[in-house]
């Protein structure tokens, strides 16, 4: 018992190491090459070259990860028009998120900071 007990603590105290993410601290406009994503309270949108739409709020927050599900919406270019189902999966390291992107098609991932300006070329 009293082994089940240490391990018990030293379980709670690792997962006390573990810093858990507030909605604060993935709001913001975030930039990079090739993509932009904007969060708080009341929307949730991002951006690529070809693609944009609007994620559902609020966002799922699990320890250092957030997680939101959305469309996006084909901007142009040569492919035509098409509405996707998409993803998002974020990880904060200081002021710099990499964010990847489950869809049907590959895009992303993408390293984003906080502030910074976006690059995001035209839709071919």
């Amino acid at each position: 018992m009293r082994k089940f007990a240490r391990s018990l603590i030293a379980v709670a105290l690792i997962a006390g190491c573990i810093e858990s993410l507030s909605p604060e601290d993935i709001y913001g406009v975030w930039g990079g090459e090739g993509a932009r994503l904007t969060l708080s309270n009341t929307q949730a949108l991002f951006e690529t070259s070809c693609w944009a739409g609007e994620l559902a709020i609020p966002v799922q927050i699990h320890a250092d990860r957030f997680t939101a599900i959305g469309n996006v919406h084909s901007q142009g270019g040569a492919g035509g028009t098409a509405t996707v189902a998409v993803i998002l999966t974020g990880r904060l390291s200081g002021d710099v998120l990499h964010l990847t992107v489950e869809t049907s098609f590959p895009l992303g991932p993408f390293r984003l900071e906080r502030g910074a300006q976006a690059s995001i070329p035209g839709c071919p």
